[in-house]
């Protein structure tokens, strides 16, 4: 059996689609015709702050695998370019522009899009930020077929993941990261056989979740003990929960959890006390233990915090 013709499209630092690039192009079934990745100059921002720098470009070039960086994906030179490649298949894996339906025509076969979501729920560009925030316990990633509606079209295939509820927004996206390479693996033998089904989606079911706005990393300490840790984990590692001391000194906390603080009755919400060395945060209705916080300057020593964070509404604090 001929090899498939791919091309694939990818954000040039993407840690989602870095493992894609390396798997297309160790698969015997597989001849990577080319890379689609960012404009020069262009970086996806889900990754800036991190220190393990992939690059897609540098990998796909150093192997004599073709890499396009256009401004917009769209262009008729570069459809007609890809065109006259003749790949059987395009996979995008965490590509930020949107392909139109001259561009979806390319193909031979189709356009696969691996979504680290489990579809119809969690579409749109933020699914672990909210997964983390509504302690989510049943993840999944999904390999559908692009059509011109956003992560719409009819599935090829998924996998179910269970969380325990209680996972950061990084360590979800871990999990879908390393899901969703499985996925692929299970998903190119149906590929280079030109053997699969797909289904469409219950749109009545859809879930969309687009970027945290910045009152949603905010603290409202008079929330409940849960809601108050599943905005912490959902904000960690970055940008970090935010809260502040008469809405104008700002602290991010990157880490907490539930605890008990016995012989000490709750005091009102945003009330801090250490006790044994520990800086325990009152809720509505039970203590927190702030593990990590900073201030603008860095690390905070326990005893210079204020004894009340804000508890007014987030959207007075951040307006």
């Amino acid at each position: 059996m001929n090899p498939i013709n791919i091309v694939l499209f990818s954000e040039v630092n993407s840690k989602f689609g870095y493992p894609f690039l390396r798997e297309l192009i160790g698969d015997s079934s597989v001849n990577l015709l080319a890379l689609v990745t960012s404009a020069p100059g262009k970086l996806c921002d889900y990754y800036l702050n991190e220190s393990d720098f992939v690059d897609l470009e540098a990998e796909a070039s150093s192997l004599g695998i073709p890499v396009y960086r256009p401004k917009t994906v769209n262009a008729p030179s570069l459809i007609q370019e890809l065109k006259e490649l003749r790949p059987d298949y395009f996979i995008i894996a965490n590509y930020q522009q949107i392909l139109k339906q001259d561009l979806l025509d390319v193909p031979i076969r189709d356009t696969i899009n691996f979504h680290p979501s489990p579809l119809p729920r969690y579409a749109g560009l933020a699914p672990f930020f909210w997964m983390a925030r509504n302690g989510e316990r049943f993840g999944g990633v999904t390999a559908l077929i692009t059509t011109v509606t956003i992560d719409g079209g009819p599935i090829l295939s998924q996998r179910d993941i269970f969380l325990r509820g209680t996972e950061t927004s990084l360590e979800i996206r871990d999990i879908h990261f390393r899901e969703s390479l499985l996925l692929l693996k299970d998903v190119l033998p149906k590929l280079a056989q030109r053997q699969y089904e797909t289904y469409p989606q219950d749109l009545t079911k859809r879930t969309y979740f687009g970027h945290p706005k910045s009152a949603d990393y905010v603290i409202p300490w008079d929330s409940l003990q849960e809601e108050v840790l599943s905005i912490i984990r959902a904000s960690s590692p970055d940008p970090g929960a935010i809260t502040y001391v008469n809405g104008l000194h700002r602290f991010t906390v990157f880490e907490a959890e539930s605890c008990e603080a016995p012989n000490t009755p709750l005091q009102s919400p945003g009330s801090t006390i250490l006790v044994q060395g520990k800086l325990l945060v009152a809720t509505s209705n039970g203590w927190i233990e702030i593990k990590t916080i900073h201030n603008e300057e860095g690390p905070v020593n326990f005893r210079s915090i204020p004894h009340q964070f804000d508890s007014a509404e987030v959207s007075s604090i951040v307006s």
